[in-house]
């Protein structure tokens, strides 16, 4: 009997060491698959290249950049002396992971064309393609977001599209370009458009009936309907464009500058998925 107890008890201890050994290897395994690192090595921050650094601390006249921009909210605008708005930020972060040195300079649309092609401004984050700067600038390949413009009609018929637009009044924004559909109603026939300082005035000119139609991006305009509590509007589509960096050729040394803009711009956007991934690990 007590041999017996012996063999059983001996069988038990093995049989617990290899129950053991499986539960620390599973623990083990989920273990490493929650580490930080296996969600954070999913992006890596790419470092600027030796010979990037090189050129940039070298060149002469480069900073301070001077970036330019219209007010914009919520993408980019000035409140109580400070530059605000997710562009504003990724403007910032930009300019900090590319080494660079910049200043924001506030000014209509027109006059941003103007004075890229001119050199006094270096860069702006906008809409490649209007006429005014074409053979001016450089355009990057990072897309920064994208600008939807918009036609608004009160009642629920969809307004004309832009193309069909004739003999009518339409409210615009002073200062807006539009990516070159101001100066295109400008010259059809019968077109009389309403200028106004601010998106809240547009949607207020439309509601009281001043014009059938405004003319409008699709963020602010979607914020400035919330705050007026105006619903029930006709959109109509005029165009979606992916935002780039668009760089001054007369700025100095433009492809040195767009290479570095285009890098930081990569850099800030890593550095932002890094920190959600960490962020997102439980604590």
């Amino acid at each position: 009997m007590g041999i017996k107890l012996l063999v059983f008890f001996h069988r038990i201890g093995h049989l617990f060491c290899a129950v053991a050994f499986i539960v620390a290897v599973a623990v083990n395994a989920h273990g490493a698959d929650d580490r930080p690192a296996t969600h954070i090595e999913k992006t890596a921050l790419v470092p600027l290249t030796a010979g990037l650094v090189a050129r940039r601390d070298s060149a002469v006249g480069l900073e301070p950049v001077k970036m330019a921009y219209f007010d914009f909210p919520p993408y980019i605008y000035a409140r109580d002396g400070k530059i605000s708005g997710s562009i504003a930020s990724l403007a910032h972060e930009m300019m900090i992971e590319a080494g660079l040195k910049y200043e924001f300079i506030s000014m209509p649309v027109a006059r941003i064309y103007k004075d890229l092609a001119l050199g006094r401004v270096h860069f702006w984050i906008g809409t490649p393609g209007a006429a005014e700067m074409v053979g001016t600038t450089l355009a990057g390949t990072s897309v920064l977001g994208t600008s939807r413009l918009n036609i608004y009609g009160l009642g629920n018929s969809l307004p004309p599209k832009f193309e069909e637009l004739r003999d009518t009044a339409i409210i615009t924004l002073k200062g807006y370009a539009y990516g070159g559909r101001r100066a295109e109603l400008a010259a059809r026939p019968g077109i009389q458009m309403l200028a106004t300082h601010n998106h809240a005035s547009a949607f207020l000119m439309l509601r009281a009936g001043r014009a059938p139609y405004l003319l409008d991006y699709h963020t602010p305009s979607k914020q400035t309907m919330l705050e007026l509590g105006m619903s029930g509007l006709g959109v109509t589509n005029v165009y979606e464009r992916p935002n780039h960096l668009i760089v001054s050729k007369k700025s100095p040394q433009p492809e040195l500058l767009l290479e570095l803009l285009e890098a930081g711009v990569g850099r800030a956007y890593a550095r932002r998925r890094i920190e959600a991934n960490a962020a997102s690990i439980p604590k």
